[in-house]
């Protein structure tokens, strides 16, 4: 996976239910070098494209397709995740039909609650 994108190893995929990641945040991925480099912290924006294809992931597991995000309703960010972290992200199916699902999503480290999103929004391609 690209070291900005996504996560690296899928560690649990129930379809119809949900599915678990983790990504390790190296001190060597570029963003860090303008990213407030005296005080590294993995951009949220980054945070919620892990939690967003980990979603993907976990609907197409079910119906395939290009399953797009489209919406995020109340996502929170707690904490600050740095290099050296081990990210642990979730999702649990709330809702689907054929072209349009919704997930929950949470992103941990250590443990630690450092972001959520009570829903995910997603459309399949072509379903919109």
């Amino acid at each position: 996976m690209d070291e900005l994108t996504g996560f690296d190893r899928l560690m649990e995929l129930v379809p119809g239910e949900g599915a678990s990641a983790e990504r390790a945040i190296t001190s060597t991925s570029s963003i860090f070098a303008t990213h407030f480099p005296r005080f590294p912290v993995l951009p949220g924006v980054l945070l919620l494209d892990g939690l967003a294809r980990l979603g993907a992931v976990l609907l197409e597991a079910d119906v395939p397709g290009d399953w797009q995000l489209v919406a995020v309703e109340q996502m929170k960010f707690r904490h600050y995740v740095q290099p050296g972290d081990r990210l642990d992200l979730s999702v649990r199916l709330l809702a689907r039909s054929t072209d349009a699902a919704e997930v929950s999503a949470r992103a941990e480290v250590a443990g630690r609650l450092v972001a959520s999103a009570r829903t995910l929004r997603f459309a399949r391609e072509g379903g919109r």
